[in-house]
């Protein structure tokens, strides 16, 4: 039975007059970490400093996140933020294949893919795929364009499956290759490497899409 130590404290800030409360759990389901959460109510406009002083250190590492950006307004945010670590907690498993949005058009990182590491070492995304500008079937039987990396997984599965078909069709007995680790290793294999990049990496993890380079190494392995 999962029962971590968990912890909530609460007051006030005497001179904004205003309420915080301090959630803590470790270790936390999802990485085995301490999470910390903070929440300010009624909170004053302004920049806010917020000071944690550690009782134990063990690495002295934390990352901090905002709410999702749905939920507060468009003028919160860090003063000086960084992009790296913010690959959210479903794609941050080591057994899925994690997939960043790349820009086909202009040869670039789309600016909204998400950057790894994941919990300080492990390299995400594994690969990455376009997603900006896609153009798909829409309502009342009508196309449009859409943006994000929920395109580029879906452009990802669609691969899968052709590679799912070839395995099937080609190699009778190679049906164990049909599990994550293998299918992710030859995607991995596959992807195209840019000469002016050093991969894996946290951008572009080992690289960008490319069905035909896959389906190559998948051959070559059974020379």
């Amino acid at each position: 039975m999962y029962s971590p130590e968990y912890y909530v404290y609460k007051g006030k800030f005497n001179l904004e007059n205003t309420d915080y409360e301090m959630r803590l759990a470790y270790p936390w389901l999802e990485s085995g970490n301490e999470e910390l959460t903070i929440s300010l109510f009624d909170i004053k406009p302004g920049i806010w400093t917020l000071r944690l002083i550690p009782e134990f250190i063990i690495e002295g590492n934390y990352d901090v996140y905002l709410p999702n950006k749905n939920i507060i307004s468009n003028e919160t945010r860090f003063s000086d933020p960084a992009s790296e670590a913010t690959i959210t907690m479903y794609a941050a498993s080591d057994n899925v294949i994690t997939i960043g949005t790349y820009n086909d058009k202009t040869d670039s990182i789309w600016i909204g893919s998400s950057k790894g590491p994941v919990k300080l070492s492990l390299i995400k995304p594994d690969i990455v795929a376009p997603g900006v500008d896609i153009i798909s079937t829409y309502i009342n039987s009508s196309y449009n364009t859409s943006i994000g990396t929920g395109v580029s997984a879906s452009i990802v599965s669609g691969v899968l499956a052709i590679i799912f078909e070839y395995i099937i069709s080609e190699y009778e007995f190679a049906k164990e290759l049909l599990s994550v680790e293998p299918l992710k290793t030859y995607l991995m294999l596959g992807a195209t490497k840019k000469d002016i990049y050093t991969y894996p990496n946290i951008t572009q993890g080992y690289g960008i899409l490319n069905l035909k380079n896959t389906i190559v190494e998948i051959a070559n392995n059974f020379e």
